[in-house]
C-alpha cells in the first residue's frame, strides 16, 4: 500500500514539473563599488552593494513571451503608494528618509511592499477586494529610486551635474526639477509597449541584474517574491516575431522561488 502511495505522489509531482515551461530563479550577488548617495556613508566610501539577479529559464520546446518582472535595466524600482503633502522635492526628501532596519517586509516584484508580520500576511494579490495598508517604506523607496535613476541619466548624458543628495567630486549641484528639464532636452528615445516584453526561445536563458542600492539605504529585512499573474499577457494569441511563433506564458506554466536579504 505504501509503495502505491509513493508511486501516485511521484506521478503527480512528475506531471506538475513536466507541465511547467518557465523557471524563474532569484538570487543575490554582492559587488564592491563607490557609492555617492549621501545617505550611505556620506557618499564618500567604497562599499559592498547587493544586486538582485533574476534568471528566466525556458525549460520547454516552445518559444515563450511574457512581461518582464522589472522594466528598469539597472535599479530595482518600487511603486509609491504613500503620498505626502510637502513642498520638498525628491532629492530633498531622500536626505530625510527613515531607518527600517528592524522591519520585516515582503516585496512582490512588480507590485509593492507589504509588512511580513502583519494581520495581512494572508494577502492574496489576485483578490482586488482586499484592502491593505501600505507601509511608509514604499514612499521612501520610490523617492530613492527616482533620484538614483535621474542621476544615472545625468551621468550617462555627461552633464557634469548632480542632485543635492549626491556627493560626486567636481559636479555642480542642481535641483530635481532642473535635472528633469535638462534630461527632457536630451531624451530622444520614444517609449514602446514592447519595452516591458521578454521573449525566450526554446531552452533559452536570460538574466536581469538589478541594484538594491535603494534598499541598502533604507535598510530592513526583505523577502523578494514573484507575483506570477503580473507576468501574464491576458487574452493574447500566439505572436509571430521575426518569422518565429511565440506562445504567451500562462500562470500554471511558471515555477519561481523567493529570496531573503537582511540589510543593516
Amino acid at each position: 500500500m505504501k509503495n502505491i502511495i509513493l508511486i501516485i505522489i511521484f506521478i503527480v509531482v512528475s506531471f506538475g514539473a513536466y507541465s511547467q515551461k518557465l523557471s524563474i530563479e532569484l538570487s543575490i550577488e554582492w559587488q564592491k563599488e563607490r557609492v555617492y548617495l549621501k545617505t550611505i556613508e556620506g557618499g564618500e566610501k567604497e562599499i559592498p552593494v547587493p544586486y538582485l539577479c533574476i534568471t528566466y529559464k525556458n525549460i520547454s520546446e516552445e518559444n515563450l513571451i511574457l512581461k518582464k518582472i522589472e522594466n528598469n535595466e539597472y535599479y530595482l524600482s518600487n511603486v509609491s503608494l504613500v503620498m505626502f503633502n510637502t513642498t520638498m522635492d525628491y532629492d530633498e526628501r531622500v536626505m530625510h528618509i527613515n531607518n527600517y532596519s528592524s522591519g520585516k517586509y515582503i516585496y512582490e516584484l512588480g507590485s509593492f511592499i507589504i509588512e511580513k508580520y502583519s494581520t495581512h500576511i494572508e494577502y492574496d494579490s489576485l483578490n482586488e477586494d482586499i484592502e491593505i495598508e501600505q507601509p511608509i517604506i514604499n514612499s521612501d523607496l520610490f523617492d530613492i529610486f527616482s533620484v538614483l535613476t535621474t542621476q544615472r541619466e545625468l551621468n550617462n548624458n555627461e552633464t557634469n551635474k548632480q542632485l543635492r543628495c549626491f556627493n560626486y567630486p567636481n559636479k555642480e549641484f542642481i535641483t530635481f526639477r532642473e535635472a528633469r528639464n535638462i534630461l527632457w532636452e536630451h531624451n530622444t528615445k520614444l517609449s514602446s509597449e514592447f519595452d516591458n516584453i521578454l521573449t525566450l526561445k526554446a531552452k533559452q536563458i536570460k538574466k536581469q541584474r538589478l541594484s538594491l542600492l535603494g534598499y541598502l539605504a533604507v535598510k530592513g529585512n526583505f523577502t523578494f517574491r514573484i507575483a506570477e499573474h503580473l507576468l501574464i499577457l491576458p487574452n493574447f494569441p500566439d505572436i509571430v516575431l521575426k518569422g518565429e511563433k511565440y506562445k504567451p506564458i500562462k500562470i500554471n506554466d511558471i515555477s519561481a522561488n523567493s529570496i531573503q536579504i537582511s540589510l543593516k
